[in-house]
């Protein structure tokens, strides 16, 4: 029902798919936030380095068909080594974190870290249900940054972070 209300109410005016299916996220995300949790209210989430979003920002390239990464071999694996550095320290039994990021970039950022990590969830700060209390377990890539160059960060990002419920941060 959620999905077919948001199509009817964005289908007419958005007509790139990607976006339209990042709305349909939106609608869906008290489901996208209970099922990463086993329904319960607790989320412990990642977040990307602000220098690492602005790779990928900076990465995003439009043509004709949309969107696209055009990301060097190299900026991608320092990103699966960021990643592999914080979630890969993790107990297997432990609760599989998600990454949150915006929403412009999430399916990039899914993209790039799925061959490694393919029940990884990355999902947008839109997507947080407003019940879910948040515990932000670190920042993937901060070592990354001086690799990387610090650049600016992503201007919504604070202003999201404090939105977001919160165990600890």
């Amino acid at each position: 029902k959620a999905i077919l209300q948001c199509l009817g109410e964005h289908g007419h005016a958005v007509h790139d798919s990607n976006e339209l299916a990042e709305r349909v996220r939106v609608a869906l995300r008290r489901k996208i936030c209970f099922n990463l949790t086993d329904g319960k209210p607790l989320l412990f989430l990642y977040q990307l380095d602000p220098s690492l979003q602005d790779l990928f920002h900076n990465s995003v390239r439009q043509n004709a068909n949309g969107a696209y990464l055009s990301m060097d071999a190299e900026s991608i694996d320092l990103v699966v080594k960021a990643a592999q550095k914080e979630i890969g320290k993790l107990p297997p039994t432990a609760q599989r974190p998600a990454i949150v990021t915006d929403k412009e970039i999430r399916r990039f950022v899914k993209r790039v870290l799925s061959r490694d990590f393919p029940d990884l969830q990355v999902i947008s700060y839109e997507e947080v249900a407003p019940e879910m209390n948040v515990q932000l377990l670190g920042k993937i890539g901060e070592a990354a940054g001086a690799q990387i160059g610090q650049g600016t960060s992503w201007n919504g990002e604070q202003s999201m972070i404090a939105t977001l419920p919160s165990v600890a941060r």
